[in-house]
This record gives C-alpha cells, structure tokens and sequence, in this order.
C-alpha cells in the first residue's frame, strides 16, 4: 500500500499499517497524487509544484529529474495498460500525457 501526503512524502505500509522503511521525499511540497505502474515496479507522483516525479518502489527513490509540464498541483494521474504512458491532470485545467 502507498499513500502521498500533504508534508510532501510518499509512504509504503503494510496491511496491518505498519509503515514500511522510510518515507520517501522530494522537494516538490505537497504530493498529491500517485499512481502504480501496472507491473508494480514504479509509481509516480504528482506534487503542488505541478511536476511529475517517478519513483522506483523497491529502492525508494527518484528515477531521474522531475517532469515539468503543468501550471497547478497535479491532482490525478493514471498509467496506461502497457506501461508506455502516464496521463496527469493538473488544477491549472490541462491533461498531459508523458512517455
């Protein structure tokens, strides 16, 4: 189970609750949103910055730099089926899609 936060981190639990390891955190403030890629591997995050950021869940960090795109926090975010793309939805009214 993951959930985001408004303190800006990204947390693993387990069933029972119980947190597991440590948050994950950026510099983008509030994390929104999330999104689990299909095969689990990887989520990602939108933030009030309105940047996208990737995650790879079993390390718990970051793959590469922040994607820029929208004007408002990202406040939806889905995978598709194949894992090739993401759509965002941002309060700046745009809907991105990233490859």
């Amino acid at each position: 189970i993951l959930s985001a936060s408004r303190d800006g981190s990204i947390r693993q639990w387990k069933r029972d609750g119980t947190p597991v390891g440590r948050p994950w955190t950026s510099d983008g403030g509030e994390a929104a949103s999330i999104g689990i890629s299909p095969d689990e591997s990887m989520v990602v995050s939108g933030s009030g910055d309105g940047r996208l950021r990737l995650w790879n869940i079993k390390k718990g960090s970051m793959i590469g730099n922040p994607w820029e795109g929208h004007e408002g926090l990202v406040g939806c975010i889905d995978w598709a089926p194949n894992a090739q793309e993401i759509a965002s939805g941002s309060q700046d009214g745009t809907i991105r899609r990233w490859n």
